[in-house]
């Protein structure tokens, strides 16, 4: 049993390492102030982080990476859909008791950007955004909570409405301007006072 566990833990220690070892093998992509070469932001290597050019908008993870440019692994809308058929009651709409739906299909590709092709980098204000999860929750209790404002009305009067509108408010009033702070985005021109490395 011990022979067990000690192997399970050197297999355990031994995949983290490897795959720490792969994510340390590419390089920091840095913002760096031009007029304050010490003041330098870190940009996460995720989703939400994007490189404008002149030819549109870019994001996805940094894949590879050399001294002046970068490999981005992109997924995006292609433009094209897909349709199934799906079982629904029979009714004037829908006579044979079909419905036919849409779906957008996604593409998966690359694409390689020069550093000195990228004129504007957006990045969220905030690096983590887990704490937007509980105003997020509040949001939708709120909305789930709508349907009961004919159960207050009829329970407790002109009161209960008075009372479930200051619970929405509340939790409107927490959910939103978190909400709307941890959704923001900062733009970084390139050129002008930033510049853009891979460290």
């Amino acid at each position: 049993m011990n022979g067990n566990l000690y192997t399970l833990f050197l297999t355990v220690s031994i995949l983290f390492s490897l795959s720490s070892a792969g994510q340390d093998s590419l390089p920091r992509t840095l913002l760096v102030n031009q007029y304050r070469p010490s003041k330098k932001i870190n940009l996460k290597n995720d989703w939400d982080t994007y490189y404008i050019t002149a030819t549109g908008k870019n994001t996805g993870k940094i894949i590879s990476a050399t001294d002046s440019s970068f490999r981005l692994a992109r997924y995006y809308k292609s433009g094209k859909d897909s349709s199934y058929t799906k079982k629904v009651r029979f009714s004037k709409r829908h006579p044979e008791g079909l419905k036919v739906k849409k779906l957008a299909l996604y593409t998966r590709d690359t694409v390689e950007l020069q550093l000195k092709d990228i004129l504007v980098v957006r990045k969220p204000w905030f690096n983590n955004r887990g704490w937007t999860l509980i105003p997020a929750y509040f949001l939708g209790g709120a909305i789930l909570a709508v349907p009961f404002l004919p159960v207050a009305a009829i329970t407790k009067g002109s009161a209960g409405v008075r009372n479930w509108l200051q619970f929405e408010a509340v939790l409107l009033g927490i959910s939103g301007p978190s909400l709307f702070i941890g959704t923001r985005h900062r733009k970084f021109a390139i050129g002008k006072k930033w510049k853009l490395v891979l460290q």
